[in-house]
């Protein structure tokens, strides 16, 4: 989608709209997988739970069956899980369902405890989009 940017920056001509929500949620998941990884682990079962249910509206192609197991991860392997397109996809899907859970507020109380992090992350992943689409600061 980057090698887009530029095309869709120029033919757009400046006026477009970029939702970010899904991309700053996966951000707060960095942030809880290298802070607080057993919570993450939580969040990834229960999004992995949640999938069938939550997938109904958006068209994916997701090998669950290539879904590794959270108990049998490392908490190294578990950081990783969000560069994987599989899992990915599968926490990013059952974001309303995570934030309407405890583990939500959990979540929440993590990213203030580390809102420095969190910042700085969205800042470096938010910033690449921007730069791409020529939108400066």
């Amino acid at each position: 989608k980057f090698s887009l940017y530029p095309l869709f920056a120029k033919e757009a001509e400046g006026l477009f709209h970029i939702k970010t929500a899904g991309t700053s949620y996966l951000v707060a998941l960095e942030v809880v997988a290298e802070r607080a990884p057993e919570l993450f682990r939580e969040i990834y079962r229960l999004s992995v739970e949640r999938f069938a249910e939550d997938r109904v509206s958006y068209h994916l192609s997701t090998n669950t069956a290539a879904l590794p197991s959270p108990e049998g991860l490392s908490d190294e392997e578990l950081r990783r899980l969000l560069e994987e397109p599989d899992p990915r996809q599968v926490l990013h899907v059952a974001y309303g369902s995570v934030l309407q859970s405890p583990l939500g507020d959990e979540l929440k109380r993590v990213l203030l405890d580390h809102e420095s992090d969190y910042i700085s992350l969205l800042e470096r992943h938010l910033g690449r989009h921007l730069e791409l689409l020529g939108v400066r600061g």
